[in-house]
């Protein structure tokens, strides 16, 4: 079937390609399938101007990450120990050659772990918990990205898969018939599924072994700014300023108060509205 053709079982193959080692079949179906806009969220932390400004995405080493299993490798060193003595004539078992010591492996991993370069975005702007957690409870704000725009190096954008267990990667660690060097990257698109509500896509860049951080420049292609509910105050209006000066779409979140959802409104129709009914006032 080609992937023009997969429609809503999409995810379900890119999945399955994933599990099965097929990276490139894996990127080709996200590639085709994935949205327009990506978005990230942001406080006013020190670097905000340097992010919004410059257009500034810094990729990261998962191991710097808020999560302590993200791109974690899970391996059954049982099974390996097995297929690798099979392979020289000998059978394992931990009563001839004493309990696997996982700390022999640690270092290894730690490589392998850190291969890549990642950078992490949502699909959507509307996640209160994304809000909650990386916008400053509200008081920050949310970059939109037209994906088209951004620059080449970040085309390899893949979504996340939430599952409740973890990714074994011991096939990958032997790589047994697997060339495909982008297949390490499937530890880093499995987790866990309390962070579902992420809805999360992620771009990936081949660690150069440069630093632990990685910057690019997408300023191009920022083509909108979302203000949280609790977002006022000097920076704001600074950051508001800017995107009007660049013509770029400014949206405010508001509640919806049909149900728990957010929802967001263009921020000159506020104004024009409220003008409005203060004049008829």
């Amino acid at each position: 079937m080609k992937v023009s053709e997969l429609g809503d079982k999409w995810f379900a193959v890119y999945k399955r390609c994933l599990y099965d080692f097929r990276m490139k079949d894996a990127a080709a179906i996200a590639t085709y399938y994935r949205p327009g806009k990506l978005y990230k969220y942001f406080s006013f932390s020190e670097y905000w101007r340097r992010n919004v400004f410059n257009g500034e995405i810094a990729f990261n080493i998962p191991l710097n990450f808020n999560d302590p299993l993200d791109s974690r490798w899970f391996l059954d060193y049982e099974r390996i120990l097995t297929d690798r003595f099979h392979d020289i004539g000998k059978e394992w078992s931990q009563e001839e050659y004493g309990p696997i010591s996982v700390e022999l492996y640690e270092e290894d991993l730690m490589y392998l772990r850190n291969m890549f370069y990642v950078s992490c975005f949502s699909s959507t702007p509307y996640a209160n918990l994304m809000w909650g957690h990386y916008a400053d409870k509200h008081n920050g704000f949310c970059i939109e990205y037209d994906v088209s725009l951004l620059p080449s190096e970040m085309q390899l954008i893949l979504p996340v898969v939430y599952v409740d267990k973890p990714y074994d990667a011991s096939l990958i660690l032997d790589m047994r018939g697997i060339t495909d060097r982008f297949a390490k990257l499937c530890p880093s698109l499995f987790k866990s599924i309390d962070w579902k509500y992420e809805k999360e896509w992620r771009s990936f860049i081949p660690n150069s072994n440069a630093g632990e951080l990685h910057i690019v420049s997408a300023v191009n292609a920022i083509t909108g700014v979302y203000f949280g509910l609790k977002c006022y105050g000097p920076e704001r209006n600074e950051l508001e300023q800017w995107a009007e000066k660049q013509n770029i779409p400014r949206h405010q979140i508001e509640r919806s108060y049909l149900s728990f959802d957010l929802i967001s409104d263009n921020v000159e129709d506020i104004r024009s509205r409220k003008k409005i009914k203060g004049i008829l006032i």
